[in-house]
Order: C-alpha cells, then sequence, then structure tokens
C-alpha cells in the first residue's frame, strides 16, 4: 500500500512539473533591421498566460506606438489548448544597433 501511495504522489509531482514546463512564453519581430522612420512589430505569445505583458523595460530604446492582442482556444479530442498574442508596434527612438530586452508575461520572460 505504502509503494502504490508513493507511486501516486511521484506522478503527480511530475505532472506538476511538466505543466509548468508547457508554460512558455516567446518573442519574435517582423524584420531585423529598420530605418531611423519605420516601425518593427513584436510579436509576443503565451501558450498559458493571458496577463498583459510588462513592456517598461522597451522604453529606454523604442516609443510603443500600439498593442494589439488576440486568443486562440482549440479543444481536441477534450483537450483544450489556449494561446494569447500581443502585436506591439515599435519605433526606434535612436540609430544604432538596438536590443529587445526580455519582457515579462506573468511569471515568465521571453529570450
Amino acid at each position: 500500500m505504502n509503494k502504490l501511495i508513493l507511486t501516486f504522489f511521484s506522478l503527480l509531482i511530475c505532472l506538476f512539473f511538466s505543466n509548468n514546463l508547457l508554460a512558455e512564453v516567446s518573442a519574435y519581430v517582423d524584420r531585423t533591421q529598420v530605418s531611423e522612420v519605420e516601425t518593427i512589430k513584436l510579436v509576443l505569445t503565451s501558450k498559458k498566460n493571458a496577463r498583459q505583458p510588462n513592456l517598461s523595460s522597451l522604453e529606454k530604446d523604442f516609443d510603443v506606438l500600439s498593442t494589439s492582442s488576440s486568443s486562440r482556444v482549440n479543444i481536441v479530442n477534450g483537450k483544450m489548448n489556449s494561446t494569447y498574442e500581443w502585436i506591439v508596434v515599435l519605433a526606434p527612438r535612436r540609430t544604432g544597433k538596438l536590443l529587445i530586452p526580455a519582457i515579462g508575461v506573468g511569471n515568465e520572460l521571453t529570450d
């Protein structure tokens, strides 16, 4: 009986941690080079977290011109998957090489 309880709790812990590993936030831009009068689109995607991204780290090098969001829910064979996406239009404040810093969405950070 003790082995059964230990196995059950081990599986429960594994499920908990594997579920947290699936929580991911990613980011990409529509292009890597822009002129000083162009804008760039930053796309943030989260598989689990619908909280608004914290864009304050962008304020040093970029003006945030607009932000739009969308969400998708897929249910396949009774399993629900949610995807949240934010499109942020940025204008560079200066010329030169600029780096987009990690952006927080809930408790997670982009690369």
